[in-house]
């Protein structure tokens, strides 16, 4: 009988990168009218879809201020090296993230990390403009953009031990089907609510 395969989905924002990127470039350059509900958003009243559309519009920046911005950002120095630990036994590694590919696919391509396979928002920018746009909302959960359940689900095999990475309440979506959670942050809290058991 062969080994059991291990797969891995990770959450980007506050778990690979150190701090939540995407937060952090809408304080940077929106004009402070919108403010993400936070409760709405947790209790599933609002989708992100529709409170990313609403910072973006609020959100100005130059593709050098971005790109300067984005490249101020750092990994957790641990993710590489765990990253080539997969792939030297097989693992495979999914990068899951209810943010946006601008900055994670250029900070990956930094690190030497861009063969990794991410799902997320898409994000370009037109005449200085943030222009969002969802190429996952129609198989999610009404509350994320990018729903990480259905790319747990895609992804596994009956017989896989899934392990979960995450920070934050938009992570539960994949968690739910994971065998080993390593958790902070909101989805702690969710392991925590619901009687999950996972590592700190």
């Amino acid at each position: 009988m062969s080994p059991q395969r291990a797969i891995i989905f990770s959450d980007f924002d506050g778990t690979i990168a150190k701090i939540d990127v995407g937060d952090l470039l809408y304080d940077v350059f929106s004009d402070g009218s919108y403010v993400w509900p936070d409760a709405d958003w947790i209790a599933g009243k609002v989708s992100s879809k529709d409170c990313y559309l609403d910072q973006c519009a609020s959100t100005r920046a130059a593709p050098e201020e971005l790109d300067a911005f984005i490249d101020a950002q750092e990994l957790d120095p641990g993710f590489p090296p765990f990253v080539e630990h997969c792939r030297r036994r097989g693992y495979p590694v999914y990068v899951l993230s209810d943010g946006m590919d601008y900055y994670i696919n250029r900070l990956f391509r930094r690190y030497g990390l861009e063969e990794l396979p991410v799902f997320s928002n898409h994000l370009e920018l037109a005449g200085g403009k943030l222009v969002p746009s969802f190429p996952y909302f129609a198989d999610t959960c009404g509350r994320c953009a990018n729903c990480k359940g259905p790319h747990v689900r895609r992804y596994t095999q009956p017989d896989d031990f899934v392990i979960y990475l995450g920070d934050g309440w938009s992570d539960p979506c994949g968690a739910q089907y994971a065998h080993a959670i390593f958790a902070k942050g909101g989805l702690q809290k969710w392991c925590e609510q619901n009687g999950r058991e996972y590592h700190p």
